[in-house]
């Protein structure tokens, strides 16, 4: 068997370090984190929901988003063909829908999450 990066299953775990939490993805570790949520893999990108100081961040191919007071469980997403990602996120009583790092309007609750089969729309209950 060939050996090499092309060769490495996209494996992504969270894994405790000391007091701090790191999401490994295809064995490399990321920045310290105080919590790791939701993991979604997609083809060759990875994301996931971390807490650093009682925020919430959306984390995708290791760029993290802006700090939330919230990212709702099981809404993170990416795309069919893995090219976009969506979540909702909350900061006080608003949440929003954040599709690809674009910051939506506030609703009082959101969720069912979905992208078209193309991938060109995405689609939710407000």
């Amino acid at each position: 068997m060939p050996s090499g990066p092309s060769t490495i299953p996209h494996v992504a775990y969270a894994a405790k370090r000391g007091k701090h939490w790191v999401l490994v993805d295809r064995g490399l570790p990321s920045t310290n984190w105080d919590g790791i949520g939701e993991i979604v893999v997609r083809g060759s990108r990875t994301g996931y929901a971390a807490e650093r100081a009682s925020r919430w961040h959306v984390v995708v191919d290791g760029i993290a988003s802006r700090a939330w007071s919230a990212v709702l469980a099981d809404t993170l997403r990416f795309s069919r063909d893995g090219k976009r990602v969506v979540y909702a996120a909350a900061n006080g009583g608003d949440v929003h829908v954040v599709i690809d790092g674009a910051v939506g309007p506030a609703w009082s609750g959101v969720g069912q999450l979905t992208f078209s089969q193309d991938g060109a729309h995405v689609g939710f209950a407000a």
